[in-house]
């Protein structure tokens, strides 16, 4: 059987009675008592005669904040009725008022929960005494009850907001919302008491966060935001912005520290500054270009100065690729087979890419299976690859290439840029052959027979030619 759970009660003189189950066999006795108890307080107190009543009647009515129940009471007694309440109201005050116990009853009375316990005197007038006890207990219950619903509600903000949150006494955690946990990978059990600072502060930043939460502490925090390193339990580095408010907190007070992962923000930021800076850099190599190894060398130079250990473009034959120009580390070129005839290997990106005319990239070069491109590559300290075919109008003029330190360098973004620099350079290749054949000082002599005497070049040469 289970107890509809009780609402929150309003307290004050204007309040709403606190209702009261009265538990007791006695039914004249019971009568009197409740309506002692009404006249003392403002209560409202429902009889009932035997345990299962009572069950019967805390299942129908959630309202009832209090049970007053005697101890001696046949078939069941008080203290199995204060048993069974407990399975389902753990919370709901119980008080036992009984002509009859023993302090072995008190003492279970007391392991089972109860929330007081005192004899009936029938020489004294105990109805003010019960009703102080009962006004105690329910008061003190509504107390803990609006506590509870008022971190719930901060609770349930916490989490469903998207900054993480973590609340420190003197740089140790007392609290950190779920977001916070999934932004770092630590755990909040594991995270309690644990210093805040020292746990996921990067080293060289630590001392200006504990310059900031000193500030809060001392009350002159004014919420500005401040950047810091944040280390994840996997010992990621994540780029995070910060605010930090002190709140009162148990006779002291706590630092809320919002904790706001900017990483992929601050990514895109840098993504977009450099291509930027990349474009630039590309107009001006195909303005200020003489020709095609001109811009060819350019290009490769700019890719080496914006963080590719290797770039180089490269021109296929019939069975390899020929080297036309190379920036930064050649030690890999000059050890790794380009070749694209029958049975060779096909795991390098240009091999690939002069294969297929399609553009390759190799994200993380340590995932792929060991062979000897995979293991020369991480030797030269590559990470990453990408190889790209320069094609204009379906006319192949080579293939650009680039070797990055880093694992993950080449994402998204960067294969964009990479497929748009690839796009540009084999148009701006295209107009410097197509310049440099239409300025040839070669004169080319062509012969062409017409066997048809209808045709209109029969009879313009006819016209043209000298009489013989």
């Amino acid at each position: 059987m289970s107890y509809p759970k009780s609402e929150p009660t309003p307290t004050g003189p204007s309040a709403m009675p606190i209702e009261v189950l009265l538990v007791d066999d006695d039914e004249r006795w019971s009568e009197i008592l409740a309506s002692d108890l009404e006249r003392e307080a403002n209560l409202k107190v429902t009889v009932a005669l035997s345990a299962n009543e009572a069950l019967m009647t805390l299942q129908e009515r959630s309202s009832i904040e209090c049970v007053v129940a005697d101890y001696v009471m046949p078939e069941i007694d008080g203290l199995q009725l204060l048993e069974r309440v407990r399975e389902e109201r753990s919370e709901l005050p119980f008080i036992f008022f009984t002509g009859q116990g023993s302090e072995d009853v008190a003492s279970r009375a007391i392991n089972a929960g109860i929330s007081d316990y005192f004899t009936k005197d029938p020489t004294v007038d105990q109805t003010p005494l019960l009703v102080n006890r009962i006004i105690q207990a329910v008061e003190q219950r509504r107390l803990q009850r609006d506590l509870e619903a008022s971190e719930e509600r901060y609770r349930t903000i916490t989490e469903q907001i998207w900054d993480g949150i973590v609340i420190l006494r003197n740089d140790r955690v007392l609290f950190c919302n779920e977001r916070f946990t999934k932004v770092t990978g630590y755990d909040a059990e594991n995270m309690a008491d644990r210093s805040f600072v020292r746990t996921a502060i990067h080293p060289d930043d630590r001392a200006a966060v504990n310059d900031a939460l000193q500030t809060a502490r001392s009350g002159n925090a004014n919420g500005d935001v401040f950047e810091a390193r944040l280390i994840t339990d996997t010992d990621e580095l994540r780029e995070c912005e910060y605010t930090i408010q002190t709140v009162p907190f148990e006779n002291d007070t706590a630092q809320v520290v919002s904790v706001r992962d900017v990483t992929e923000s601050k990514r895109r930021q840098r993504s977009l500054r450099r291509e930027r800076e990349l474009n630039r850099s590309v107009r001006t190599a195909l303005v200020k270009a003489r020709n095609r190894s001109d811009l060819e060398h350019r290009i490769t130079a700019l890719l080496s100065e914006s963080g590719y250990e290797l770039a180089w473009i490269g021109e296929t034959t019939d069975d390899s690729i020929q080297l036309r120009r190379v920036a930064g580390t050649a030690r890999y070129l000059d050890r790794v087979t380009l070749s694209v005839g029958a049975g060779a290997p096909t795991g390098e990106p240009s091999i690939w890419t002069a294969r297929t005319g399609d553009p390759k990239f190799v994200a993380d070069i340590s995932e792929m299976f060991p062979t000897t491109w995979r293991d020369l590559a991480m030797e030269c300290g590559f990470g990453s690859a990408a190889a790209l075919p320069l094609c204009h109008d379906g006319v192949r003029y080579g293939i650009l290439a680039g070797y990055h330190a880093e694992s993950n360098a080449i994402d998204e973004s960067e294969r964009e840029l990479l497929t748009e620099l690839s796009e540009t350079l084999a148009f701006a290749i295209h107009h410097a052959e197509v310049k440099k054949a239409l300025s040839a000082p070669t004169v080319v002599e062509a012969e062409l027979e017409l066997t048809g005497p209808s045709h209109y070049l029969t009879d313009l040469v006819s016209e043209s030619a000298p009489d013989v």
